[in-house]
């Protein structure tokens, strides 16, 4: 109703502005036009761009009506006066005042709206057009009606004829741009609205405005909502534009919604949104949820074909693991991924394979691998629930213990060779040591023999060493060089032979 009453007051204050000119009821009517547009769109939402379209041809068609029509009605010939005291039907003031029309003059007087003016050399009493004139304008004869003449301010004042133009130049200005406007938004949002309306999938024309203007691609949430609405789901336009606003793919998530609603899945649309936000592909996890996904452990992208480990009698075994795993949609935001369920699938094997006594009982029982795996709870914490671990192929690697002996003991035999070569150096050095005070001691006789001339000519000197004495030293020198010489004869000879 106040849509109604607002479109109503409007119409009647511009046919009032056309017949009263002033502007203010063209401003007022102009804005209760805009003002009814505004309600009808918040207030009617999908039907609110028809309510505008049929306001604007109203108010058209009652104002094009009013301005031909009213003037010739009774009501209209008693508000407008067709007459006119024309010289034509015998009437004349007692001065002809009309020679003055459309000449210029000053008020000598403020006209409120009465006074006095000089045009030319003559004073006339002059009444303004409308609004008052202060004293020393410029006005200009305007009409004479009768004794009565009408001048108005140069430059401010309009006539009642030109008034009614302007204002209705405004108008039409007005109202050709709110059609144009109406065109480019039919021509842009008129096919996503139908396509909409046939789907049942309502969408109205101030929702679609309203998405422009928020930057969102009307297009992406009008066709994610039709394949809501057709699949069962019915999610609002607020949602998918809250999550789009986001940098969330809305089309991912809606068709999540929709596989997940077809496999039974408990599956809301914020908890979709916000795997989504959370960096994941929903549905891919939810695909997940419905067809489980096989893991290969390790990973053969990241270069590792097998999983290795040593039994504890030494003997290396390779296993490859396949592991089948559900997505749990509930632990999908903040779980942890597949590079958790390998790695520990890979630690589950290499704990196994260590705490057997042989590695025959492992490749006579692959499952005992599976079985233990299992029981750690691999899958606690992660976005993922483990169903099963099959083991696709365990092979026989190396002897690492004989190869660790071997090494042991090439490395002790390495040990002993060293202290042995110690030792060795020790003795050389030991011989070089006494060789050098061998050296050291032959050169202390020498030094000593230096001082048996020295001490014998001191004996002489002092008389403690007599002729005879000295004769019997020089016996006993020559004695023990002659034995020294036949010595060195008998070292000569066994070296000969």
């Amino acid at each position: 109703m106040l849509v109604l009453l607002l479109f109503i007051i409007a119409v009647v204050v511009i046919c009032v502005e056309l017949f009263l000119p002033g502007g203010v009821f063209g401003v007022l009517g102009v804005i209760a036009l805009i003002g009814s547009m505004v309600l009808a769109v918040r207030q009617y939402d999908e039907m609110g761009f028809w309510i505008i379209v049929g306001e604007l041809v109203s108010a058209t068609v009652l104002v094009l009506f009013g301005l031909k029509y009213f003037p010739r009605s009774r009501t209209g010939k008693l508000l407008i006066l067709h007459r006119s005291l024309d010289k034509q039907l015998g009437y004349s003031g007692t001065e002809a005042l009309e020679k003055y029309i459309g000449k210029e003059g000053v008020s000598l007087t403020d006209l409120r709206p009465a006074g006095t003016a000089q045009v030319g050399t003559v004073r006339l009493d002059v009444v303004s057009e409308g609004t008052f004139i202060d004293k020393g304008k410029r006005v200009k004869v305007a009409a004479v009606e009768g004794n009565r003449v009408v001048v108005r301010e140069i430059g401010n004042a309009i006539g009642e004829e030109d008034g009614l133009m302007n204002v209705g130049l405004l108008l039409s200005l007005v109202l050709v741009g709110l059609i144009l406007a109406i065109i480019a938004v039919l021509a842009r949002f008129f096919g996503l609205w139908l396509r909409a309306v046939l789907s049942d999938a309502h969408v109205g024309f101030a929702s679609l405005i309203g998405m422009s203007l928020r930057k969102v691609n009307p297009s992406v949430i009008v066709n994610t909502r039709i394949m809501a609405i057709k699949a069962g789901l019915n999610v609002g336009t607020n949602d998918l534009e809250a999550h789009y606003l986001a940098n969330g793919n809305v089309v991912r998530v809606v068709q999540a919604l929709i596989a997940a609603n077809k496999a039974n899945i408990a599956l809301t649309f914020a908890r979709s949104a916000a795997i989504d936000l959370a960096g994941r592909d929903v549905l891919e996890a939810v695909q997940t949820s419905v067809n489980p996904k096989v893991i290969d452990a390790p990973d053969p992208r990241k270069g590792k074909e097998t999983v290795d480990a040593v039994a504890m009698d030494g003997i290396q075994l390779k296993a490859k693991a396949r592991v089948t795993v559900r997505a749990n949609l509930e632990r999908l935001v903040g779980g942890a991924t597949e590079e958790t369920i390998i790695a520990r699938v890979g630690e589950g094997i290499v704990t196994t394979i260590g705490s057997a006594e042989t590695h025959k009982k492992v490749l006579e029982n692959p499952d005992l691998i599976s079985r233990k795996v299992l029981e750690k709870g691999l899958d606690a914490g992660t976005a993922f629930e483990i169903l099963s671990i099959d083991i696709a192929d365990i092979d026989v690697g190396e002897n690492i213990g004989a190869q660790l002996q071997t090494k042991q003991a090439e490395a002790d035999k390495q040990i002993a060779q060293a202290k042995a070569e110690e030792r060795r150096a020790m003795a050389t050095a030991r011989e070089q040591e006494m060789r050098a005070q061998v050296v050291e001691m032959r050169a202390k006789v020498v030094e000593a023999e230096a001082e048996v001339p020295r001490a014998i000519a001191e004996a002489f000197r002092s008389g403690n060493l007599g002729l005879m004495d000295y004769y019997r030293l020089r016996n006993i020198q020559s004695d023990t060089s002659m034995r020294q010489s036949i010595s060195d004869m008998g070292k000569s000879d066994k070296k000969d032979e």
